[in-house]
């Protein structure tokens, strides 16, 4: 946008003070003066004064109110991705000037879709504590089009979820599992005592899958549609256990990630891999592209490296 680009020369970038892009930054993250003042530590008044100031030297308004709180100007939209690098090349000076301390602190923020977060973050969480017990964190589990927007906001600094998304260019990531997809059927199917089924076995069965605003939901469909099948589903529900529930009940069948088959395994329902071809999805832990690394952000990505060094089937 032209008015920006006249504004992005570097003596006006070093002219604006750094606390009144913080504080930009705090209430895109909180949506309210209020709540960004609170998390700030300053006055709403004073906040307020700060964030007129920063938009005096932009040119333009950065927010408009309604019913639902602050949302952001074509301008504010523009400029939060600069000031979003401004932010963690600050922190990254800070963290080098720093550097004499051996344990990172502070939050880190993490989130991560219902499917993957019980059985990958708390080993996650658990090697980063014992590295960096000072460190705390802020934990967010939602579906994967919440996530994305939550990481361009920077609201969070990771994010584990299965590609495709919609920030799959605006990201770096790790892959970190390969995930295989296993069909799940009542123990008393006829199919129990197979060890893989085809799809064509049991294209007559209906489904019951998670909600369709669930990635792995869309996956499990996708198994079908690559074998040129259109299966009946009969119900969605927006948890894991609720689906081997209903499959228990014989009221349907469904597929089910392997990575949870363990923490399931007492169910009355039985696993099977998919044949001919086995079915998998990737988990990544994602982050936003930024001009520096800081080094709360290498510590992260040391650690779960090393707790997955190659991408693994959990098979």
């Amino acid at each position: 946008m032209k008015y920006f680009e006249i504004k992005r020369d570097i003596g006006t970038a070093y002219n604006m003070e750094f606390h009144r892009i913080r504080y930009f930054i705090e209430v895109c993250r909180q949506g309210r003066i209020s709540k960004a003042a609170q998390m700030c530590n300053v006055s709403q008044p004073s906040l307020s004064l700060q964030i007129q100031k920063l938009e005096e030297s932009l040119g333009g308004s950065l927010f408009l109110r309604n019913r639902e709180g602050l949302q952001l100007t074509d301008l504010g939209k523009s400029f939060l991705p600069h000031a979003q690098a401004i932010l963690a090349e600050v922190e990254a000076a800070q963290e080098f000037s720093e550097r004499q301390k051996s344990e990172i602190s502070g939050c880190i923020r993490i989130g991560a879709i219902p499917t993957i977060a019980p059985y990958v973050l708390p080993e996650i969480l658990e090697a980063i504590n014992a590295e960096h017990p000072a460190a705390t964190f802020d934990i967010v589990e939602d579906t994967t089009e919440s996530l994305t927007e939550l990481m361009r906001s920077g609201t969070i600094e990771f994010a584990l979820m299965s590609p495709p998304t919609n920030i799959d260019d605006e990201v770096d990531f790790l892959s970190i599992v390969r995930d295989e997809l296993f069909v799940t059927i009542p123990q008393k199917h006829p199919l129990s005592d197979h060890q893989a089924i085809s799809l064509e076995s049991i294209q007559s069965e209906p489904l019951v899958l998670l909600k369709e605003t669930h990635c792995l939901s869309q996956q499990c469909e996708n198994v079908f549609r690559s074998a040129r099948l259109d299966p009946e589903i009969r119900m969605r529900s927006s948890q894991i256990d609720t689906l081997l529930g209903i499959v228990e009940m014989g009221m349907g069948i469904t597929f089910t990630p392997q990575m949870a088959v363990e923490r399931h395994k007492d169910r009355d329902v039985s696993f099977h891999r998919i044949s001919p071809q086995p079915y998998f999805r990737e988990v990544r832990l994602m982050w936003m592209r930024r001009h520096q690394t800081s080094m709360k952000r290498r510590a992260v990505l040391k650690i779960v490296e090393g707790l997955h060094s190659q991408p693994k089937s959990t098979y």
